[in-house]
């Protein structure tokens, strides 16, 4: 069982102060220290008595620390932990499932995995970008990454064919060098992008659309025509501007001049595309602009818009007085001069970019109704004049009142701190509040004031438009990668998508926590389950709240859960909780998560049997056995550990799913996955899937590491099996069983070798070790998880056991003819002086041989040459008559046992 010593020294009066806290701070803080004391060494004289299963009110443990008048701390209940009990949901029974072959959702099919990958996975594929459906691989998925590459080059493409295509037309400037290539390069890729459009997927009610012919009609629909009209126009463009090229001057006729301009003037259609612009910008700004970027955001694409504007007039203004038509025989070009000293040049004389700069100039006069110093001569130029001037107006008002907004939606948010810190000041100084007080509460809330909270879901209004199903799908995605580290939250994932969506909607919400807020207290009854999204913490236990001796904090990061216990059974803190930053925490309501799961048959099932082991550790963890648990670490309830302990029925469910994520794999041609499943569902081998998706095969081990009072280990050296002797240097140990805690399989130990040794040792503690291996057999990580527990000798006991003889010419089994090294040698006559303890297993003679060797000989005893000497040291050995074990059970011999040395 678990050994829970009395308090010594106090009386129940003492105990009462404790738990009410009656009596000043420095008394209580004595007696608890005091009476803690009788908690950190056990005594033989005080050994503890099993709570019964009708006591306790759960039938889980089999032997249970006595709970009456055991003190922990004054916050918690007497009996501590022992006392906790299972929520009623998950304290219900359920039948315990055959393993047999007729069971028909918990044992796999005898199935070939080569046939298995062309069966429909559906039930346990799920996807991170779309849960309801893979995207086909001839769509493009417009949340991808390519296609976020691709809209990036589609907006440098536009930038060109926005800003240079209009100044060539303008200023006729032919194309030769990089305008040439980029005169046949924008046709193309924006010909391509038709292609490109028609494969690519698109939103429609909210939901993403993958169907070819889905996506064909909208995109015909939508934006086909604009898109082929302004690709048809750039070609016909490109095809004149390369005939009138290769046209010498003398022969170009004033009917091919015209078609000429008609193409070029075709070509100005590429202004469409100022549409798309605005679609890429505006996309954009809702995925990447955050809403404190928003005001920037909108000040440069202001100042962008009017640029563009500036430009595109610009040119246009240059057109009219080129090439316009004029009524009264004057155009605006023509009487334009630039004044330079006596001698006035014409404009049309001057530079290409001093005429651009000139025309630039008048566009942004235009815009911001300022004064300008060239006039129309002719009515077309008059006509596009006002018509400038008008829409510049109308701009202008438009960008101020823009800018007002955006400048007021930034003055209330400022009046709103005011306000709050105004009225902040009045309460303090109405109620009298120390100056130093005073101002710390002035400080922080300035402080956060300053500092801007993360959007929640009710602050977001739009959210109530969506539908149930979208909206449980949005928070699945939100939660998920959170969740999902916990390996039990992706084992109902998997087994029940839909059912993971009801849970993300009803049952889990998020939290914000600012600096130094404070997530629970000691002594205060758990309500929910959280973890850290994002932000760090702090985990503090207190002496006179834990049973801690000493304060003791540790640092909590994310993605690490705390107060897990309270989704399996009743639970109290015993720490304090507080944020160091900024911190966000989903929290998991137990009664809405036990509601949502006990729906479904398997969940259900699976569900129950993970709580009832984890209450069974809960209850359990006691010195010397396990550590106290608290609010972070409950000892050995890892996902491993638990699945180990389950019915036989929930594990060859739980590696069916695990396997399930191997079965498009090629692990060794499948063969070894084949015989891996083989093993699963005939119980022979645990299979899991971990929180990160690997998937591992798990073994877990316990074992003893005894020391005498020289500080010798009790090492099993050898086996004999009636005939002869077999080497093998280990710690002495068994397999842990299903349904099984450490403790239980410590006491197998002890009652199938050692029945009479526990009496004789001072337990000191358990701890456990967890490496993984390859498995060459079956191609998968197995990881060990090894139990060890720690005890001594007490002074003047021994092992009692028979000691073996030795002989010097006796053999036992074939004759041996020792050949060898040095170093083995040297080993020989070392274990030459060691006894050698022979215990019986099994009922057919056999026996295993035990000795105490110092920790640096077990480790020499490892290698090739102390494997010889520990053979030629046995070999001389007579092993004695011994009288079976009573308590020794059938087939004990097979495990005796663990094939690993730790120090």
């Amino acid at each position: 069982g678990v050994f829970a010593p009395p308090v010594e020294g106090a009386d129940h009066q003492e105990v009462e102060d404790m738990v009410s806290g009656e009596g000043s701070m420095e008394t209580r803080s004595m007696k608890v220290q005091r009476m803690k004391s009788g908690l950190s060494s056990p005594s033989a004289d005080n050994l503890p008595r099993c709570m019964s299963e009708s006591e306790l009110g759960v039938a889980e443990p089999k032997d249970v620390a006595e709970s009456c008048g055991r003190f922990v701390a004054r916050t918690l209940p007497l009996g501590w932990p022992t006392v906790l009990r299972r929520h009623a949901a998950m304290a219900a029974t359920y039948p315990r499932r055959a393993t047999s072959q007729t069971s028909n959702h918990t044992v796999m099919p005898s199935l070939n995995f080569h046939d298995r990958k062309k069966m429909s996975l559906a039930a346990t594929e799920w996807t991170s970008r779309d849960s309801h459906r893979t995207i086909p691989t001839c769509v493009i998925d417009p949340n991808s990454a390519f296609h976020l590459a691709y809209t990036c080059i589609s907006m440098l493409v536009l930038l060109y064919d926005l800003t240079v295509t209009p100044f060539l037309l303008a200023w006729n400037i032919r194309y030769t060098g990089f305008f040439y290539v980029m005169l046949l390069a924008s046709p193309a890729f924006w010909s391509m992008d038709i292609v490109f459009n028609f494969f690519t997927g698109v939103y429609r009610g909210g939901q993403l659309v993958t169907d070819l012919a889905s996506i064909r009609w909208w995109y015909c629909r939508t934006w086909f025509a604009p898109d082929a009209a302004v690709v048809v126009s750039d070609w016909v463009g490109v095809v004149m501007e390369i005939i009138i090229g290769d046209t010498p001057n003398g022969s170009r006729s004033l009917k091919l001049l015209r078609f000429t301009k008609l193409g070029r003037l075709l070509r100005i259609l590429v202004i469409v595309r100022l549409f798309r612009a605005v679609r890429i910008v505006e996309d954009w700004a809702s995925r990447y602009v955050s809403e404190g970027g928003n005001l920037v955001f909108k000040l440069c694409y202001l100042a962008s818009g009017i640029m563009f504007a500036a430009h595109l007039l610009a040119c246009l203004w240059f057109v009219q007085g080129i090439s316009g038509i004029s009524d009264t025989g004057g155009r605006w070009v023509e009487r334009a001069f630039v004044q330079v000293g006596s001698e006035a040049i014409p404009f049309l004389a001057t530079g290409i970019f001093h005429q651009y700069c000139t025309s630039l100039s008048w566009a942004a006069a235009q815009i911001a109704l300022a004064s300008i110093d060239m006039m129309p001569t002719n009515s077309l130029e008059r006509l596009f004049f006002i018509t400038c001037m008008m829409c510049g107006f109308l701009f202008g008002s438009t960008l101020v009142s823009t800018l007002a907004a955006a400048m007021m939606d930034y003055q209330m948010m400022k009046k709103d701190k005011t306000v709050k810190m105004r009225t902040l000041r009045q309460y303090l100084r109405e109620n009298c509040v120390e100056t130093h007080v005073a101002m710390a509460v002035r400080k922080q809330a300035e402080l956060r004031l300053a500092e801007r909270e993360p959007l929640n879901e009710k602050d977001v209004l739009a959210l109530q438009l969506l539908s149930k199903s979208l909206r449980s799908h949005l928070r699945f995605e939100i939660q998920r990668p959170y969740l999902l580290k916990h390996a039990m939250f992706q084992l109902w994932t998997r087994l029940d998508l839909k059912l993971m969506h009801r849970v993300c909607t009803k049952a889990i919400s998020v939290v914000r926590l600012q600096k130094r807020d404070e997530m629970f207290a000691p002594g205060t009854a758990a309500k929910a389950a959280h973890t850290l999204m994002s932000g760090e913490m702090v985990y503090t236990q207190y002496p006179d709240s834990s049973p801690v001796q000493d304060e003791e904090s540790t640092a909590v990061s994310a993605g690490a859960w705390l107060c897990e216990a309270i989704l399996w059974l009743e639970w109290i803190h015993v720490g304090r909780a507080e944020a160091l930053t900024h911190c966000s925490l989903l929290e998991v309501n137990f009664e809405a998560l036990s509601g949502c799961l006990l729906q479904s048959g398997a969940i259900r099932d699976i569900t129950v049997d993970y709580a009832c082991q984890f209450h069974k550790r809960v209850v359990s963890a006691c010195p010397p056995h396990a550590p106290w648990p608290n609010d972070l670490v409950v000892p050995f309830t890892d996902y491993c550990d638990l699945v180990v302990a389950m019915s036989p029925s929930n594990q060859i469910m739980i590696g069916n799913e695990a396997l399930s994520l191997l079965a498009d794999k090629t692990i060794r041609g499948g063969k070894a996955l084949e015989k891996l499943a083989a093993e699963v569902r005939s119980s022979k081998s645990i299979v899991v899937a971990c929180g990160n998706g690997a998937v591992i095969r798990v073994v877990s081990l316990v074992a003893l590491r005894i020391e005498d009072t020289s500080g010798n280990v009790l090492v099993q050296v050898g086996k004999y099996d009636g005939t002869e002797i077999h080497t093998k240097c280990q710690l002495p140990g068994q397999k842990q069983e299903r349904d099984e805690l450490v403790s239980d399989t410590v006491d197998r130990l002890f009652n199938n070798l050692f029945p009479s040794l526990p009496e004789k040792l001072e337990f000191l503690g358990t701890t456990r070790e967890t490496t993984e291996n390859l498995s060459k057999q079956y191609g998968v990580q197995t990881r060990y998880l090894r139990s060890i527990c720690g005890a001594r000798m007490l002074p003047g006991e021994e092992l009692g056991a028979p000691r073996c003889a030795r002989s010097r010419t006796t053999y036992i089994g074939r004759d041996i003819s020792v050949h060898v090294e040095s170093t083995a040698s040297t080993l020989l006559e070392e274990l030459r002086v060691a006894d050698v303890f022979a215990i019986r297993v099994g009922q057919n003679g056999c026996a295993n041989l035990y000795a105490w060797l110092p920790p640096a000989m077990v480790a020499k005893l490892s290698s090739a040459s102390g494997e010889a000497a520990l053979h030629a040291w046995l070999s001389k050995l007579i092993v004695p008559e011994l009288a079976p074990h009573t308590e020794s059970s059938a087939g004990e011999d097979e495990q005796s046992g663990v094939d690993f040395w730790t120090m």
